[in-house]
């Protein structure tokens, strides 16, 4: 990914509920790069974001970046110590073999004690 393409995903990441424009891309470019950008000078990394599906575009031509949840998710990793894997692994087995929920309240925990 290029440095163009990496400055525009930052700046649609910004706000990734709305669409922006093309010159409004530029403009945010503009201030942050020493030489202009034009429109057909980001046009093309645009499109290359557009082609690999990170940012999408709406019938105006305007542009947004592609919500996490509607790009794949990604696989994390946690490391666990051997303890709490054990622990994990029961509570796994525990939760299997029997329902911890129950369907129906119990009637004696709702009502209160008869006073005498």
């Amino acid at each position: 990914m290029s440095g163009d393409e990496r400055k525009i995903l930052d700046f649609l990441k910004l706000n990734p509920k709305l669409f922006h424009s093309l010159n409004e891309i530029r403009r945010h470019l503009n201030r942050q790069l020493s030489c202009e950008a034009t429109e057909e000078g980001i046009w093309p990394s645009v499109k290359r974001l557009l082609n690999k599906d990170l940012i999408e575009s709406d019938a105006m031509c305007h542009f947004r970046f592609k919500r996490d949840t509607e790009l794949e998710p990604l696989k994390t990793q946690v490391f666990l110590s051997p303890r709490m894997q054990q622990i994990l692994k029961k509570t796994n087995e525990v939760a299997e073999t029997y329902d911890i929920t129950p369907e129906e309240p119990d009637d004696n925990l709702t009502k209160p004690p008869p006073l005498n």
